[in-house]
C-alpha cells in the first residue's frame, strides 16, 4: 500500500509540474525520485531586483528553458517560506541550489548568475540519477543506518562516472549519508563494530577519489591493522590499499592487487579500480 501511495504522489506531482516552476519542495522531491533528475531551487522574493533580472535574462531564455527540462525546477519565495529558507541557511538572494531527491545539497551558488553561468551549471548537472534511484527511495521512505550506508556507497560509485568538479560535489553528498549512518547506528547492535569500521573505511573513499593517495595511505597505516579488519570489510580494505599503492606507484601494489583479487569474490572492487584508473 505504501508503495502504491508513493507512486500515486509522484504521478500527481508530475502532472502539476508541466513546464512551470513548482512551489513545493516536498512535491519536487517525490518527482525527482520518480523521474531520476536533480532539483534546481531558486530562492527569491518579489522585491528582489537581481531575482527579477535573472528571471528576465536567464530563466526565461529559450536555451535555459530547454536545459531546465533535465531538472525539477522549484521557486521558493523566502517571505512565504521563511522556515525552508532558514533550513538551507539562505541569507541573501537570489540563492540557487541543486538538490537530490532527498533534499540534500549537491551544489550551491549565492547571488546573481548570468545566462552563461546558468547554462554552464545546468549542463554540468544534467545527470540521470537512475544509478542511485533504488537506494534514494529506500532512504526517503525509511531513514535507517543501513539505508543511509547503502546510499552513501551508491553515491561514491556514481561519482566514478562524473567529471572532476561534479564528482567532488557528489562525493560530499556521500559524506553526508555516511554521517547519517554513523548517527543512526546503535552501539547496542550486535553488528556495530564491523559496520562502524566499514563507515570509517568508506570515509576515506572521497579522499581517494580526489587523488590524494598519500593522505589515504597515511590514514590507513595509522588507523587500521589487518588483524583488526572484519572479514566483511576485507575487500574494501584491500581496495583502498591497492588504489593508494597504484596511485603513488610504490612497491607492493602487485601484492595488494593479489589480496584484493582473493577476497573480492564478486569482482565489485576490482571493477571500481579499473574505472578509477581509466581502464574501463
Amino acid at each position: 500500500m505504501k508503495k502504491i501511495t508513493f507512486l500515486v504522489l509522484i504521478f500527481f506531482s508530475f502532472n502539476s509540474y508541466a513546464a512551470n516552476w513548482l512551489t513545493s519542495l516536498e512535491d519536487a522531491k517525490k518527482l525527482a525520485l520518480g523521474t531520476n533528475k536533480f532539483i534546481i531551487v531558486d530562492f527569491w522574493a518579489t522585491w528582489c531586483g537581481p531575482c527579477r533580472m535573472m528571471d528576465a535574462e536567464s530563466w526565461k531564455d529559450p536555451e535555459i528553458e530547454a536545459l531546465m527540462q533535465n531538472f525539477v525546477p522549484v521557486k521558493i519565495d523566502i517571505d512565504q517560506e521563511s522556515g525552508l529558507a532558514n533550513e538551507y541557511n539562505v541569507r541573501a538572494i537570489p540563492d540557487v541550489f541543486i538538490l537530490n531527491g532527498n533534499g540534500d545539497v549537491v551544489f550551491h551558488k549565492k547571488g546573481y548568475m548570468s545566462k552563461a553561468e546558468v547554462a554552464r551549471l545546468l549542463k554540468d548537472y544534467s545527470l540521470q540519477t537512475s544509478f542511485v534511484q533504488m537506494e534514494s527511495i529506500a532512504y526517503f521512505k525509511s531513514q535507517k543506518y543501513h539505508t543511509a550506508l547503502r546510499l552513501a556507497r551508491k553515491y561514491q560509485d556514481f561519482s566514478l562516472y562524473l567529471e572532476e568538479d561534479v564528482r567532488e560535489n557528489v562525493l560530499r553528498v556521500s559524506e553526508k549519508y555516511l554521517k547519517d549512518a554513523s548517527k543512526l547506528l546503535d552501539k547496542k547492535q550486535s553488528n556495530y563494530d564491523w559496520v562502524n569500521q566499514q563507515i570509517e573505511l568508506l570515509e576515506l573513499v572521497p579522499i581517494l577519489y580526489s587523488g590524494d593517495y598519500d593522505k589515504v595511505a597515511r590514514k590507513m597505516a595509522r588507523n587500521f591493522n589487518l588483524e583488526e579488519i572484519n572479514d566483511k570489510n576485507l575487500s574494501l580494505y584491500y581496495y583502498l590499499n591497492y588504489c593508494c599503492s597504484r596511485g603513488m606507484d610504490v612497491a607492493g601494489k602487485s601484492e595488494w592487487k593479489e589480496s584484493l583479487s582473493t577476497y573480492d569474490t564478486s569482482d565489485e572492487f576490482t571493477q571500481k579500480a579499473k574505472i578509477l584508473f581509466g581502464e574501463i
